[in-house]
C-alpha cells in the first residue's frame, strides 16, 4: 500500500505529508484498478469488503444467491486487477484500507442489504457466531437482531471471563433508540456488572446516570443500576459519589442476596470521608442480617470479607482468626478473583495497623491469585501495596522510581493510585534525609519518620525534593478532598504535617490538626498517629508541651486495647515528649 501511494505521489506530483493526500490517492488507485470490472464483478467484490478480510465464497455465493463457480471467477477477476492477493489459505484483501474502500464505494442502501444478507445465510450455522450477527445486524439497520445478538456474544464473554468485550458489546445496544424500557434496564445491568471488571466503566457510567434519572425507573431496577454505577464511580476514584450512589440503591435492592454484598460495599470504612465507623459497623450488622436471610454463600461470604477487614482498620484481634477460617475454606478457594481482591484488601488493612509480616503473606497470596487468574484490574493494587509494604519495611533502594513508574504509568484504581501518589512524596523526603546521614539505617522502626526528617532544610538537594513532595502531596490532598477518598486525605495530611514541622512548625501543626479532625470524623483513633506524633514534637520544640497533651490522651485511649503496633510506637514517643 505504501508503495502504490508513493509510487502515485511521484507520478502526480502532491504533499505526501498533507492529511488527505493519502487517502484520496488510495482511493484513486483503487478506482482505476476497478474500472476494467464488471458489474457482477464488482458486486461480488462488494459483498467480500462486506464479509471482511478474507471473506468466505460460500457465504457470498448464498448471500447473492449465485454459484459458487461465478463467485470464484469474480474474486479471480478482482485478484489479477491487483484488488484482491492471494494469502495461501484463500484470496483475500491486500489491507483493511483496499477494503474500506471498496466498502465505502458500494451504496448504502446496497451495503444495508448485504449485511442483511450474511446475517441471513450466517443464522443458519451452528453454533450460530452470535458476535459476526450482531455486526452485522448493526450495519444492517435491524434493531431488534442487533441487540438479540449482542446480549448473546456479550453472554458468551462473560461466560468466558471477557469482562472488556461483554461491556463492548453491551455499550453499543444503548445506542438502539427503540429498546424498549426493561429490555434497555436488563442490558443495562449486565453492561454495568461487565464494566466493573472490564475497562468501559467511563462510557457505562453516564449511561447508567441517564437510566437512574428517569423517574419511570421500576424500584427493583433502580436499586440494581444504582449498585452497579455505586461500584463503578468508586472504582474510578470517586469514592464519595460511588458510596452515596449505593447508600440510595440498598432501599431499592430487595432480594437480600444482593442487599448483603451492598451492604458489605458500604461496611468497609478506609475509601469514603463523612462516614463514621458506627456507621460502617451498623451496615456490616445489616448485611450478615440480610446474608443469613438470603441463604446464599456468595452473599455470605462477601460479608465474611467485609466484616474481617473492618476489625482490621479497628484493630480488633478477632480480624486474625476470621481472616485465617476464610483462607481455608472451599467457598474462598472456588472464587479466586474474591480471593484475590480480599488478600489484598487484609493485606492493606495490616499495613494500616502495624503488621508488615501478616501484610506481607497476604499481598504474596494475593500476588499469586492475581497471576494465575490473569485478572488485570488488580495488578496496580498488587503492586501499590507491594511499594507501601517496601516502604514500612524501610526498603527503600529504587524505590522512588518504581513509585513514580507505577503513578505515571497505571490507568486503573485511581484511589490506590492516591495512596501511591502521597507514598511517593513522603518517600522522596525520606530519602533526602537519609542522604544527608549517609545512611538509611533506623528507617524500620514505626518512629524512624521523625528522626529522618530532621535537618532537612540544611541541604540543598534536600530542600528540592521536600518542595517536589510537599507540592505532590498538595496535590493529593486537594484531589482526596474533591473525591471525598479518606485514607490518602489523612496520609498525605499527616506526610504533609512531617515535612514541616522542621522549619515551619505553625504550618505542620495546621496539617496535623485537619488530619486529626478528618480521623475524628471517621472515628478510627490509630489513623491518627502520625498527625499526633507532630503536634507533640512541634509542642516540645516550642517548649509547650502541654499543648499536644489532649491530642496525646485521645490517641492513648482510641487505641487501649486495640492491636495497633504502629499507633503504639507513635504513643511511645509522644509519651517520651508529652508526659502524662
Amino acid at each position: 500500500m505504501v508503495e502504490e501511494v508513493l509510487r502515485t505521489l511521484a507520478e502526480r506530483g502532491g504533499d505526501p505529508l498533507a492529511d488527505d493526500s493519502v487517502p484520496f490517492v488510495l482511493r484513486d488507485v483503487l478506482l482505476w484498478r476497478m474500472r476494467p470490472l464488471d458489474e457482477g464483478t464488482r458486486e461480488v467484490l462488494g459483498a467480500a469488503a462486506v464479509l471482511g478480510m478474507a471473506p468466505d465464497q460460500r457465504i457470498i455465493a448464498s448471500a447473492l444467491s449465485l454459484d459458487r463457480v461465478t463467485v470464484g471467477s469474480a474474486l479471480t477477476a478482482a485478484h489479477r486487477a491487483g484488488l484482491l492477493h492471494d494469502g495461501g489459505d484463500g484470496l483475500r484483501f491486500r489491507h483493511d484500507l483496499a477494503r474500506q474502500v471498496v466498502y465505502d464505494l458500494v451504496p448504502r442502501p446496497n451495503r444495508e442489504w448485504l449485511h442483511l444478507r450474511v446475517a441471513r445465510v450466517l443464522e443458519q450455522e451452528l453454533p450460530r457466531p452470535v458476535a459476526q450477527l450482531a455486526h452485522h445486524y448493526r450495519l444492517a439497520g435491524s434493531g431488534a437482531d442487533f441487540v438479540r445478538n449482542a446480549e448473546a456474544a456479550a453472554d458468551l464473554a462473560t461466560e468466558r471471563g471477557d469482562d472488556a468485550t461483554a461491556a463492548s458489546f453491551l455499550l453499543q445496544t444503548m445506542d438502539v433508540a427503540e429498546l424498549p424500557r426493561p429490555v434497555r434496564v436488563r442490558l443495562a445491568a449486565k453492561l454495568g456488572r461487565s464494566a466493573i471488571d472490564g475497562l468501559s466503566q467511563a462510557e457505562a457510567i453516564p449511561v447508567l446516570e441517564r437510566l437512574l434519572a428517569d423517574r419511570r425507573l421500576p424500584p427493583g431496577a433502580r436499586g440494581e443500576l444504582g449498585l452497579v454505577l455505586g461500584r463503578m464511580l468508586r472504582q474510578q476514584g470517586e469514592a464519595l459519589r460511588g458510596y452515596t450512589e449505593i447508600e440510595r440503591a440498598v432501599p431499592y435492592l430487595r432480594a437480600p442476596r444482593r442487599k448483603a454484598p451492598a451492604l458489605a460495599v458500604l461496611a468497609a470504612p478506609d475509601t469514603v470521608v463523612g462516614r463514621h465507623v458506627d456507621d460502617h459497623l451498623a451496615r456490616c450488622t445489616e448485611a450478615e442480617s440480610a446474608a443469613t436471610a438470603s441463604g446464599d454463600p456468595a452473599a455470605h461470604l462477601a460479608v465474611r470479607i467485609a466484616r474481617a477487614s473492618l476489625l482490621l482498620e479497628l484493630g480488633d484481634p478477632a480480624a486474625w482468626s476470621i481472616i485465617t477460617e476464610l483462607r481455608a475454606s472451599a467457598e474462598l478457594a472456588d472464587r479466586p478473583r474474591e480471593h484475590a481482591r480480599a488478600c489484598l484488601n487484609w493485606a492493606q488493612g495490616a499495613l494500616h495497623a502495624g503488621h508488615p509480616e501478616q501484610a506481607e503473606a497476604l499481598l504474596a497470596a494475593g500476588r499469586a491469585l492475581v497471576d494465575e487468574t490473569g485478572y488485570e484490574r488488580l495488578t496496580a493494587l498488587v503492586e501499590a501495596t507491594e511499594l507501601s509494604l517496601s516502604r514500612a519495611a524501610g526498603r527503600f533502594d529504587g524505590l522512588a522510581e518504581r513509585l513514580t513508574r507505577l503513578v505515571t504509568t497505571a490507568e486503573r484504581m485511581p484511589v490506590t493510585l492516591l495512596d501511591a501518589r502521597a507514598e511517593l512524596a513522603t518517600v522522596l523526603a525520606l530519602t533526602a534525609a537519609a542522604e544527608r546521614a549517609g545512611s538509611t539505617g533506623g528507617h524500620d522502626r514505626p518512629d524512624s519518620r521523625t528522626e529522618g526528617c530532621a535537618g532537612l532544610g540544611d541541604s540543598g538537594r534536600g530542600r528540592d525534593e521536600v518542595e517536589s513532595a510537599e507540592r505532590a502531596l498538595r496535590e493529593v490532598v486537594a484531589d482526596a478532598r474533591r473525591v471525598g477518598a479518606v485514607w490518602p486525605l489523612v496520609q498525605a495530611l499527616s506526610a504533609l504535617a512531617r515535612l514541616t514541622v522542621v522549619g515551619r512548625p505553625d504550618e505542620a501543626v495546621r496539617h496535623a490538626t485537619e488530619a486529626l479532625s478528618v480521623v475524628r470524623g471517621k472515628g478510627i483513633v490509630a489513623w491518627a498517629a502520625d498527625a499526633v506524633l507532630v503536634l507533640a514534637e512541634a509542642a516540645a520544640a516550642a517548649g509547650e508541651p502541654a499543648r499536644a497533651a489532649a491530642a496525646v490522651a485521645e490517641l492513648e485511649a482510641g487505641i487501649a486495647g486495640r492491636d495497633t503496633p504502629l499507633a503504639r510506637a507513635a504513643l511511645r514517643r509522644c509519651r517520651d515528649l508529652v508526659p502524662a
